[in-house]
């Protein structure tokens, strides 16, 4: 079932496009990856289904519901959340804090940001989530003193704890170790098997990253979508080839 989609949507700053009649459409349960090199418009693409950024034209769809003007906050009240290049955590509060802030935040209470008003029973699904992002064992570490590979993982189990419908992961391997990577791997692939129905996009240059995850490729260029396809269909197509992937 098609959950979010984009029609002509296009993003410009002070008049330069950076996005350009982006059309799209994305499935419960399906694993989208864009590609392209730098510049190509990905990060603009996800801050605007995400809402930090207005859509200088087109529209979005999430849920049958025009949300092109919704903000940042009413689209992650709704559903969408999505994680950065770079992992963005409390830093000075305990993965477990971490936690329990973005389970609240999913719960409907943005106004309680502090260690006073967090539940004092744990949720049997936070622990589940930390079990499978591979933090079980690190939930009384302060967040700031993890390896990028854990803030990473952290990031991406804060956005799952607000039970989101729509996930945007952006270089959710960025920095990491070639032991990481898989690791990262293993955990979305287990995200998934938990949460059938999610509907999963991300960005990744490593593209062993993208060919073990994803469904389906988007590829961008100028801030264009140049192709959509499977994996094998992007990976043997010319233009694929040539302004991205390399003939090998």
């Amino acid at each position: 079932m098609t959950l979010l989609e984009t029609h002509g949507m296009s993003k410009a700053y002070n008049g330069v496009p950076a996005l350009v009649d982006a059309t799209a459409a994305f499935d419960s349960g399906q694993v989208t990856a864009l590609i392209g090199p730098n510049g190509a418009g990905k990060t603009t693409f996800f801050g605007t289904l995400a809402g930090e950024h207005r859509a200088t034209a087109g529209s979005i769809e999430f849920d049958g519901h025009d949300i092109t003007k919704w903000d940042a906050d009413r689209r992650a009240r709704a559903g969408i959340a999505r994680t950065f290049q770079v992992a963005r955590q409390f830093s000075s509060l305990s993965v477990l804090e971490n936690l329990l802030l973005s389970y609240q935040a999913g719960q409907g209470q943005w106004w309680r940001p502090w260690r006073t008003f967090l539940p004092r029973t744990v949720p049997s699904y936070i622990h589940e989530l930390a079990e499978v992002t591979r933090l079980d064992n690190l939930l009384g570490r302060t967040a700031g003193t993890l390896p990028q590979g854990d803030r990473k993982r952290l990031e991406l189990a804060m956005s799952l704890a607000q039970d989101p419908r729509v996930l945007l992961l952006d270089e959710p391997t960025a920095g990491m170790t070639d032991e990481d990577c898989v690791v990262t791997v293993d955990v979305l692939k287990d995200v998934m098997t938990r949460s059938p129905d999610l509907c999963l996009i991300l960005t990744a240059h490593d593209m062993s990253v993208v060919f073990a995850l994803a469904h389906r490729i988007l590829l961008m260029g100028q801030g264009q979508i140049l192709l959509d396809g499977t994996p094998e269909e992007v990976a043997g197509h010319e233009l694929a080839r040539t302004t991205y992937l390399g003939a090998s």
